[in-house]
């Protein structure tokens, strides 16, 4: 919203912009009442650009004493108050849009490929619980429990090779699984993780009491 001619151009945070004139007197209306609750919710910054542009105190305190009556007069007619475009701003914001959509269909995707709620919590930045709560309405079918099925060996060597072709190409994690997996639909994305990522084989870690020094010179005496 501004008050400076239609016909003008501004500057929001460097970035030109348009100024677009309203002619619907119902949205200039709305204009005037947020300009009004603006003098009490803006912060001097946006007071001193107000002040420097022409609004005085007393036209301030004219405006806010209107009476609803006098406020749908002052707006059926060219008021000054017109909408400012910033496209840099309008882009970037479409592009956060499209963003989180595209982050929203693959998360779904990856619970329909039966992928490990561990992973699409690490992935996707949400907790597991509400992976499996999703998973229950989305794709019922896809947890199937248990350990994932073991492709055999030449299938496994496939997999591998097409992931570390992906990792050479320098995709993240998220959009190299996701590649992976469409090239073996057929195979869950649980079942591809564990070819890529076998489980670790369990490690003799030795007793679970502290041997301190104690206690090893009392196994020395025995």
């Amino acid at each position: 919203m501004s008050a400076l001619p239609a016909s003008g151009s501004l500057s929001a945070g460097g970035a030109r912009g348009v100024l677009l004139p309203v002619r619907d007197p119902a949205t200039r209306l709305f204009l005037l009442t947020r300009l009004i609750v603006s003098f009490d919710e803006s912060d001097q910054q946006t007071l001193a650009a107000l002040v420097a542009c022409g609004f005085t105190p007393e036209l301030i305190d004219k405006l806010r004493s209107m009476s609803m009556a006098d406020a749908m007069r002052f707006a059926s007619s060219c008021c000054g108050l017109s909408v400012g475009v910033d496209g840099a701003a309008v882009r970037q914001q479409m592009n956060s849009l499209e963003r989180a959509r595209t982050d929203r269909q693959m998360y779904e995707g990856f619970i329909r490929a039966g992928a490990s709620p561990t992973l699409v919590s690490r992935l996707f930045g949400v907790s597991s619980d509400d992976v499996r709560r999703l998973r229950k309405l989305i794709a019922p079918g896809a947890a199937t429990g248990g350990r994932p099925r073991i492709p055999d060996e030449v299938v496994r060597g496939e997999i591998e090779s097409v992931w570390r072709d992906l990792e050479k190409q320098g995709h993240g994690e998220r959009e190299a699984l996701w590649r992976l997996h469409q090239q073996f639909q057929d195979l869950s994305m649980a079942t591809l993780e564990t070819v890529i990522r076998p489980p670790r084989p369990l490690v003799d870690v030795g007793p679970a009491w502290p041997l301190t020094s104690r206690g090893l010179g009392n196994q020395a005496t025995a």
